[in-house]
């Protein structure tokens, strides 16, 4: 047993020169009883203790707790690693740096998605971040900030915004609204998305392919992956995988693309030359986020519900392990958005509310963790800066890692054959660019040991005779020589008819140029091989037929005819109700006045002049939608989405034996529909959203806790159900000891066993003061 000491009388010395032999302390005026009375006194405040703590041998289980703002998660000794086999992640200091924060624009959301960011991604181009933020915008972050970031500027696009991805190609920015199932496709700064394209329902994640210039869309509640042609803006391929689909990423190296499927516990592999399913990955529950390490060929998912990263092979003979991030420290990481950084070699893992969680593919182990809050994760492989978007107070934020970085060798583009005032650029496995000021000096870039592929970008009317490769880095510079040659150009003639003469109008043709201004009849483009869009601008109260197209250029000039009148005259527009949500086949309509069009397939069209429609979307048996609306006709072709959802009832769940305040939550599965849902609490119930169907229902409680449910499964019929009561067995509460004696109980009989301690005291010290001999 461990000996007690009592503080107050630590470090007394004996005054010998006492004539009565009494010890006294430092402060000269208190007296030390006899080593008999200190024995007696040590088990008075054992006994006191063990009363406070219910007994001798307490164990309790541990704590869930944040970690406190500012300061670095410690939870495990530095060095201390976590393999593929569960332990604790190491402490972050050290580690990284935070730099300034910035808080982000408006966040109250439409429906129920995400009200605060979502995901980002980084423009290697402009070198700025374009961030997802709700209600309906892209906030533009500058990267490569000295000291505070800024937003330069919000685009407005659909509802709810949530996936982003980059084209190092053209530069277009493409951006999935899960809230109007449609991407919007952003250029730059300019003040409207260039175009949007219909997707399926709930679209979340994003990835674009810069070998065969395709974009993937993960549908969430279509259970598919929209494939859009990255040039032409056009669906050419609709892919089912597995179910809720979230995160999405392409190996460039392969042309391989991955989908993490959240509700079936998979990943689905999509050949990007095929655009079919050719393998499918089981993980943990709750694939999130992708990432593929393109140097070794690896991909990364980060499992939300499994708290875990799954390592899938990239080879045809995949192999999937896992490499556990719980731990008792953090509490329940809700792993999300997944990054790869490049410069560093490490996979950065968004953990919700709790940490920001670094993984060392070398040796799969979790390198890391910062205190931070996020929810998506991007590369600035500019300045090497990791950052994130914050879930719980709305703001971007980067951190500067500062462990040792692997070594990085030289690699050298040489370019021969461009004019000396032109530059150009070679993009790396997708996520680097090594760029030339001038066609007469190399692109250059370090890169550690691994194999990549490589993209050249010439200049516009160039080309490089061998634009793509791969090449090897091992312990050695690598140099490459690059030639470039000249590429035919053609006319292409826009003829307008019907302004008056002198009225200007314009031409924007995609890939930068525009627009072109005249005030006569024609204007003329000089075009490479290739597909361009354009667009038509006419004054005020004129309308231009076709107002937007596309056009091919094929070794020979063209014209293209355009018609101008004034807004309103003997002019139709196409009005386009777009659906999505429903399963094949299903019949829907939609009412304008009274018109009423119906259509089994996901378009109504009706044929408007310019004006406002008051239009009501027909009741579907089974699923909810916006019922009605308006929407304007203004000289232009119009589309407005119209997103049906399963009827959803609530069920809520109430729990008797967890701590107040700990967090815990459900899980409902429908094996036949395959439909998957999660809701979390921090009170005694949780209310989960259920369309019609049966469930197997799981629930996850803090460490040490076991749940009994009396019900086993839940089955909605079409109205809310009675709430379900679970019950949690676990340790005792925190502040009753092992005995059940409550906390106020144990601090009454301390207070009483102390008080008896200091009359003890008391009598001793009387007894000892006798008055001197006469």
């Amino acid at each position: 047993m461990r000996d007690w000491a009592v503080p107050s009388l630590e470090g007394a010395v004996l005054d010998r020169s006492h004539p009565e032999g009494v010890d006294r302390g430092r402060s000269g005026n208190g007296l030390r009883p006899r080593p008999w009375v200190a024995g007696v006194l040590a088990v008075l405040v054992v006994a006191a203790l063990v009363a406070v703590s219910g007994g001798s041998s307490v164990s309790h289980a541990p704590s869930l707790q944040r970690p406190s703002p500012g300061a670095a998660v410690a939870a495990g000794g530095e060095g201390a690693a976590v393999g593929r086999s569960a332990g604790s992640p190491p402490a972050s200091s050290g580690f990284g740096r935070r730099l300034a924060t910035l808080a982000l624009g408006t966040h109250s959301s439409s429906g129920g998605f995400p009200s605060t960011p979502a995901w980002l991604a980084y423009d290697l181009a402009d070198r700025s971040f374009y961030v997802a933020v709700a209600p309906s915008g892209v906030d533009i972050v500058p990267g490569n900030f000295s000291y505070v970031p800024v937003v330069e500027a919000t685009i407005p696009v659909g509802t709810d915004p949530f996936g982003v991805a980059y084209d190092n190609g053209s530069g277009a920015i493409f951006v999935t609204n899960s809230g109007s199932g449609n991407v919007s496709v952003l250029s730059g700064t300019m003040a409207h998305p260039i175009a949007t394209v219909p997707v399926g329902a709930q679209p979340r994640g994003v990835a674009y392919d810069p070998v065969d210039q395709e974009v993937y869309v993960a549908n969430n509640a279509s259970n598919n992956v929209t494939v859009i042609n990255a040039s032409t803006f056009r669906v050419v391929a609709s892919v089912p995988v597995g179910s809720n689909p979230v995160g999405v990423a392409v190996d460039a190296a392969t042309g391989d693309v991955y989908v993490a499927n959240h509700g079936s516990a998979n990943v689905s592999v999509i050949s990007g030359a095929t655009n079919r399913v050719v393998r499918t990955d089981p993980t943990p529950a709750g694939p999130y986020g992708v990432a593929v390490d393109n140097q070794t060929d690896t991909v990364f998912v980060s499992d939300e519900a499994g708290q875990n990263v799954s390592v899938i092979s990239g080879s045809s003979t995949a192999s999937v392990t896992n490499i556990s991030v719980s731990d008792p420290a953090l509490g329940s990481l809700d792993l999300q958005g997944i990054a790869y950084d490049g410069a560093d070699g490490l996979i950065w893992v968004g953990g919700g509310a709790l940490a920001l969680v670094a993984i060392d593919p070398a040796n799969d182990t979790v390198r890391t963790v910062l205190n931070l809050d996020p929810s998506g994760v991007a590369y600035d492989p500019n300045t090497g800066d990791l950052c994130v978007t914050n879930t719980a107070n709305a703001t971007f934020e980067c951190t500067v890692f500062l462990g040792p970085r692997p070594p990085t060798y030289p690699v050298s583009f040489f370019g021969t054959g461009l004019p000396s005032s032109l530059s150009w650029n070679v993009t790396i496995s997708g996520l680097l660019v090594a760029a030339s000021p001038s066609g007469s000096q190399p692109a250059e870039v370090g890169l550690r040991n691994g194999s990549y592929s490589f993209a050249v970008g010439a200049p516009y009317g160039w080309a490089a005779t061998v634009p793509t490769g791969t090449f090897v880095v091992a312990g050695a510079p690598v140099t490459y020589n690059v030639t470039f040659e000249s590429v035919p150009e053609y006319g292409v003639a826009w003829i307008e008819q019907g302004l008056p003469n002198g009225t200007a109008w314009s031409v924007t043709v995609g890939g930068g140029i525009g627009p072109l201004v005249t005030s006569g009849t024609t204007l003329i483009a000089s075009l490479t091989n290739g597909s361009y869009r354009f667009s038509v601008g006419v004054p005020y109260g004129y309308t231009a037929t076709p107002a937007q197209g596309l056009l091919s250029v094929a070794g020979a000039n063209q014209t293209v005819s355009i018609r101008c009148a004034p807004a309103g005259v003997n002019a139709t527009y196409r009005l386009t109700f777009h659906e999505s949500g429903l399963p094949n086949g299903t019949g829907w309509g939609i009412a304008i006045g009274g018109t009423l069009a119906t259509s089994s397939t996901p378009t109504v069209n009706f044929s408007e002049p310019n004006g406002t429609y008051t239009y009501v979307v027909l009741a579907v048996t089974g699923y909810v939608t916006n019922s009605s609306g308006s929407v304007p006709v203004n000289g232009t072709n119009v589309t407005v989405p119209v997103s049906f959802q399963p009827q959803s009832y609530p069920v809520v769940f109430v729990e008797f034996g967890l701590p107040n305040g700990s967090r815990w939550n459900v899980t409902a599965t429908n094996s036949t529909t395959g439909f998957n849902r999660t809701a979390t609490s921090v009170t005694d119930a949780v209310t989960i959203d259920l369309p019609n169907g049966t469930y197997s229902i799981r629930f996850t409680v803090p460490p040490g806790y076991t749940v009994t449910f009396g019900a086993g499964t839940v089955t909605v019929g079409g109205a809310p159900g009675t709430p379900y009561s679970l019950t949690a067995v676990g340790p005792p509460p925190r502040g009753a000891g092992a005995s059940g004696i409550p906390w106020s109980t144990g601090v009454l009989l301390a207070g009483v066993a102390v008080a008896v301690a200091i009359t003890a005291i008391g009598i001793v010290l009387l007894a000892r003061r006798r008055p001197p001999a006469s």
